[in-house]
């Protein structure tokens, strides 16, 4: 083989594949990277997408700025910062060598160019590097350039690479791995052990499940090469020697990792972090794939990744016939190949197996095997990550079996090459249909963060900050924050990683918790300034349910009101706010006045039916309740719900749906010590809610309800925590107006005008919960006519989104919004039951949405 050729021919073959299966992303090369393979964005572009391709691009970028000088060597001093920069200190190779691959693109171009640069070199080196692989099993170059196709093809591969995952750059070191030991068996060649050993060095570098799976694979690839060794002489003891000796630079070379990683869990590296006790089966099912898809065409998410479709398949049945054929009419020439086949055919399964995880064969068997069997192999979350070792032993197989129906045609040999290149296209094809690509476009520059470090550099100190939400550090939303303060270099107390350190957990994200709703309390507050942390940056479109008791405008009012902050400035959706040394007198913003209601999220909303925690209460099944299902009580009988984080609130309430006749005595408690009683008066045959005023607090508090029916029988339905005053809809011509601030909702708050702004490069669709949606709190039964006020200089006829009514087992008709026409529609909610409206963002044009009605008929 001519290795300059092959390494050529490889670049144009990786390039055209690469762009087939990564489009639109060749249009994007220098503004973005790509975010997913499993796209859901209204033409596969959306700006500063979330997730751990924003991870990755922060840790080469972090090792790039230490190369030129801006950021001190083995330093991350922007993330995790609690105060002291010498804590951030590390000794660690960087991610090399991709790293250096990353910098030469970032020098020459942008970050975008980099890492598109050092994901296309993986996937190059990849391809070439199982090519050669492949060759020494085929002996044909023609059949093995095909059969290598298959480590571009399979979408386990895209999903790991454009979704961010370490294991996608590092899927070249499986097949790396197993041609360094193929050489050292095969050959006795000291390049081969070299080979390998670097392969799992490089792997230790940056992605542990390669390593710990290519350790694992290791002693098989071995007996593999063994099965194909010629003229293997099994009793002279030369040979193994020879064979020992190739070996030795890959047991020295990948030993080291090994013993810093046995160091590392001994030393308590694990015991003092989020997966001391491993993952437990519940986690690991939620990244369990489901057998169908791997053959399924329309499967997604996990499902997808493991797809390998019947056309391959199809293939190596046929070319398992006619080895079987072959070496039945000439065993010494094609035996050996037979068994490597089944071989390969045997391991390629067990792979599958166990990348199925908890969904896998007989109750997960041989998961659960090797989970309670191989050490550490509990800390896996995801099993498909085992496919990463698939794409050689797939790669070899298809290439014997096209290398032996080629054997069958010599006498139409070039039609035969046609139809064969062909049948891997359409199989190309059949997988590049799997893989739609997102590109998240990357800023450039950031307002709100520019301010904070201009603010503080300008005093003569380094930017440090709390950026809200605070997550505990293992979200992806927080690669958000990575990015914006890579571009200031700001120091940040928030931080990503896949694995936390407890004491993070404990000092900073529980302790701190409540900033999230922007109520800090003196000893948080001086735990910040204590850490030099002058500055609160606020995001207010990454602020998903579970971080609050409340939509992000009840976060965004308390850091408004708050006397001890000063607003810097606002950019779009990213607010900037600096820590004063004393209170100072503030005017709030008009708008403030109408925002009175605060809505609940699903950390508020609870099921009588759920029980207590202490009381064993039988429910009663009924399709007019909240979740077909209500708790009755007697006289004498308590409902104890369980104890939840309550805050400070205008007009803080719960509201109990509930039915019967009786007399109902609510407790409430706070940290455990009773605050607050009501009694009421229960006289309904039919569902109602009942308003019960939350005990006056200052900061935030656990709080457990209690519910005790001293008289009567009363059906116990639901529990909504809220802040405000409903308004009486039970009349015609009642109406309710809720501005656009309050609902739950991606885009950005016009205080000026009161209103939300949606900008098609930065929002998404919605999906099925929508990107803007509320209020969640119940309505009475009847017809309401709804508006949805929106205003947009889009040309008339502009198709903006549409939206609808869900109401437990109901919902509505979608109604269009369009440019130039009122947004209205009619509706008949069946019950009082909690509703929600829903839009969902055409992405056509900018949009404000100004404000929701509901008017009684």
């Amino acid at each position: 083989m001519n290795i300059k050729r092959m390494l050529l021919i490889s670049f144009f073959v990786t390039l055209v594949t690469s762009a087939i299966f990564t489009w639109p992303l060749p249009r994007y090369l220098f503004s973005g990277i790509p975010a997913s393979s499993t796209n859901v964005e209204i033409g596969g572009v959306r700006r500063m997408i979330e997730g751990d391709h924003l991870q990755m691009l922060y840790n080469y970028w972090i090792f790039s700025d230490m190369l030129t000088g801006q950021t001190p060597f083995w330093h991350n001093i922007y993330e995790f910062n609690t105060g002291d920069d010498s804590a951030r200190r590390y000794v660690g190779p960087d991610l090399l060598p991709y790293s250096l691959i990353f910098t030469a693109g970032y020098l020459v171009g942008n970050r975008a160019f980099a890492w598109n640069l050092l994901c296309f070199t993986s996937l190059w080196m990849s391809y070439f590097i199982c090519w050669l692989l492949v060759h020494r099993y085929t002996r044909e170059t023609y059949a093995s350039a095909l059969g290598a196709l298959l480590i571009l093809y399979l979408p386990y591969r895209w999903a790991s690479l454009l979704g961010g995952s370490p294991t996608g750059l590092s899927m070249l070191l499986p097949p790396l791995l197993f041609l360094g030991l193929d050489l050292a068996i095969r050959d006795a060649r000291l390049l081969g052990g070299i080979l390998a050993g670097c392969a799992m060095i490089v792997a230790s570098f940056n992605d542990a499940h390669i390593f710990f799976m290519g350790m694992l694979a290791a002693p098989g690839w071995c007996l593999l090469a063994l099965a194909a060794k010629e003229n293997m002489r099994w009793l002279h003891w030369k040979d193994w020697f020879r064979m020992a000796v190739a070996l030795l630079p890959f047991a020295l070379i990948a030993g080291i990792p090994v013993i810093q990683s046995q160091l590392a869990v001994h030393g308590g590296a694990i015991e003092s972090t989020t997966i001391e006790d491993g993952r437990s089966l519940r986690e690991v099912s939620l990244f369990s794939p489901r057998p169908e898809g791997l053959f399924n065409w329309i499967s997604t998410g996990h499902e997808n990744s493991i797809f390998i479709g019947w056309l391959i398949p199809a293939l190596l049945a046929l070319g398992l016939l006619l080895l079987l054929w072959a070496a039945l009419r000439r065993p010494r020439r094609y035996l050996p190949d037979l068994i490597v086949y089944l071989l390969l055919a045997a391991a390629s399964i067990v792979l599958i197996i166990l990348a199925l995880g908890v969904n896998g064969p007989d109750h997960a068997h041989w998961f659960n095997l090797c989970r309670a069997h191989i050490p550490h192999y509990d800390m896996i979350r995801q099993p498909a990550k085992i496919y990463a070792l698939f794409p050689p032993l797939l790669a070899i197989l298809t290439a014997l079996a096209l290398r032996q129906i080629l054997s069958l045609t010599t006498r139409c040999k070039p039609a035969a090459r046609i139809a064969v290149l062909l049948f891997m296209a359409a199989a190309g094809m059949a997988y590049a249909l799997q893989v739609r690509t997102t590109v998240c476009l990357l800023d450039e520059e950031q307002g709100a963060y520019a301010a904070v470090a201009d603010d503080a550099r300008a005093a003569g100190k380094d930017p440090r900050a709390l950026i809200i939400p605070l997550w505990p550090g293992d979200s992806a939303w927080s690669s958000l924050y990575e990015h914006y303060v890579s571009l200031y270099r700001i120091r940040m107390l928030n931080g990503y990683l896949p694995v936390v350190p407890l004491n993070y957990i404990n000092d900073i994200a529980t302790f701190h918790e409540f900033s999230n709703v922007a109520i800090i309390p003196p000893a948080q507050w001086d735990d910040l300034r204590e850490r030099g942390i002058d500055y609160i940056l606020f995001h207010e479109d990454a602020f998903p349910e579970q971080v609050s008791n409340f939509p992000a405008a009840f976060t965004l009012r308390n850091l408004l009101l708050d006397p001890r902050l000063q607003l810097l400035r606002q950019d779009g959706n990213v607010w900037a706010f600096k820590l004063l040394e004393a209170p100072h007198q503030k005017t709030p913003p008009p708008a403030l006045a109408t925002w009175t209601l605060f809505l609940p999220t699903y950390n508020c909303s609870w099921e009588a039916e759920w029980g207590s925690p202490d009381q064993p209460l039988e429910p009663l099944r009924e399709p007019s309740a909240s979740g077909q299902a209500c708790l009755p009580l007697s006289t004498g009988q308590s409902f104890r719900m369980h104890p939840f984080a309550h805050c400070e609130a205008p007009e803080a309430a719960l509201l109990l749906r509930l039915r019967g006749n009786g007399t109902l005595r609510t407790d409430l408690l706070l940290d455990e010590h009773q605050t607050n009683t009501c009694i009421h008066s229960v006289h309904a045959d039919n569902w109602t809610w009942l308003r019960i005023p939350a005990a006056p607090l200052e900061g935030t508090r656990l709080m457990q309800p209690v519910f005790t029916v001293t008289e009567g029988q009363l059906d116990l339905d639901a529990v909504i925590s809220f802040a405000g005053i409903l308004p009486d809809l039970s009349s015609p011509g009642a109406f309710w107006l809720i501005p656009a601030p309050l609902f739950f909702r991606a885009g950005y708050t016009d205080l000026e005008h009161n209103q939300i702004i949606l900008r098609p490069d930065y929002q998404s669709d919605g999906g099925d919960w929508g990107i803007f949606y509320g209020p969640k709190l119940p309505i009475p039964a009847g017809t309401y006519d709804i508006a949805f006020n929106v205003q947009t200089d889009a040309p008339e006829g502009t198709p903006l989104g549409h939206f609808r009514l869900i109401q437990e087992g109901y919902e509505s008709d979608t109604f269009p919004v369009i440019a130039g026409t009122p947004a209205t529609a009619t509706v008949t909610l069946p019950s009082n039951l909690p509703v929600k409206l829903s839009f969902n963002y055409a992405r056509t044009a900018p949009l404000a949405i100004q404000s929701v009605t509901f008017t009684r008929k």
